[in-house]
């Protein structure tokens, strides 16, 4: 299959074009949706963050932190389900461990998420 594949591919190119035209307005519409919504916050509006800080910590959060994520994810179902001889038992046992997981060290108010996104906050 390789990488040809990929990129002969219909539906890649369908999403290619598809990027091109719909990418400008989404990424038009998070920078104008995060800073109207710090607009209304009277405590914050000589603070707001310029687009280019909304669109690095939004893009890292989707391409370096959720797709790190979802590897990790990938990697812990399928060694628990190598370990426990089904793919099946690495579902049922190591989904919930990924989430307790994520929850205690990325989730909670101290952990790296809350870090990362607390950049776009409105002040508590």
């Amino acid at each position: 299959m390789g990488i040809e594949f990929f990129y002969k591919s219909n539906v890649w190119w369908t999403l290619v074009a598809m990027g091109f035209f719909f990418a400008p307005m989404l990424v038009y519409g998070m920078i104008r949706g995060v800073r109207e919504g710090m607009l209304v916050e009277p405590s914050i509006k000589d603070k707001l963050p310029s687009p280019i800080r909304i669109l690095v910590v939004f893009f890292s959060m989707q391409w370096v932190v959720c797709l790190g994520l979802a590897v990790v994810a990938t990697v812990i179902v399928i060694n628990v389900g190598n370990a426990l001889g089904h793919i099946g038992w690495g579902y049922v046992v190591g989904l919930p461990a990924i989430a307790l997981l994520y929850f205690v060290v990325l989730f909670r108010k101290e952990g790296i998420m809350n870090r990362i996104v607390r950049m776009l906050y409105i002040e508590e």
